[in-house]
């Protein structure tokens, strides 16, 4: 079972020249794995390696706690934070991509009940004020789909929730989405 989610760069505040940001989150039976890339030019990413050499366990306790300060306050809890750099060259077009990517577990968002699953987001999407509806996610078979700005920045939120013959629509059974949920009943 995999449900993933593509969000913004909540808080990377001295990498100011960000480009683009996904976040994914897949699903590990009832917690979640989140998957924040970014993708920015070379000055921003030379200054976020260096802060990281100086000290890796700051520099990560420090984003860590940015990133989930409002998430905790909606009963969700965070651990395994992981942070990843790379510099990418690509011989055809001779162009370089930099990405750092973050990383970590999300406990206490899914419930489970027989084969029934909800996953709730209100945590990611309230800081973000985004939600599922108002902001016509595109229903898709496999999740949800948004693309838009955030503080400025090209954004791509994709839900993508266990594969089913149609689409996740708005309160649709047995799997579907409200504001900030999304359900689907395990297959045999």
């Amino acid at each position: 079972m995999t449900l993933s989610i593509a969000v913004a760069a909540v808080s990377l505040g001295a990498f100011a020249a960000i480009s683009k940001q996904v976040v994914t989150i897949t699903t590990d039976e009832l917690s979640l794995v989140y998957s924040k890339e970014i993708t920015w030019d070379k000055e921003g990413f030379s200054e976020g390696c260096h802060s990281y050499l100086l000290n890796p366990e700051s520099y990560l306790q420090e984003l860590a706690t940015k990133t989930s300060a409002s998430w905790l306050s909606r009963g969700v809890e965070v651990t395994d934070w992981q942070i990843s750099f790379s510099s990418t060259y690509t011989l055809e077009t001779q162009e370089v991509t930099y990405n750092t990517r973050l990383q970590c577990n999300v406990h206490n968002a899914i419930s489970k009940s027989g084969d029934r699953y909800t996953a709730r987001f209100q945590w990611l999407l309230t800081p973000l004020r985004l939600d599922f509806i108002d902001d016509k996610f595109m229903q898709l078979t496999h999740g949800l789909l948004w693309e838009g700005e955030l503080a400025g920045v090209p954004t791509v939120i994709a839900v993508e929730a266990p594969m089913r013959d149609c689409p996740y629509g708005a309160w649709h059974q047995p799997n579907g989405h409200c504001h900030a949920h999304l359900w689907w009943e395990k297959q045999p």
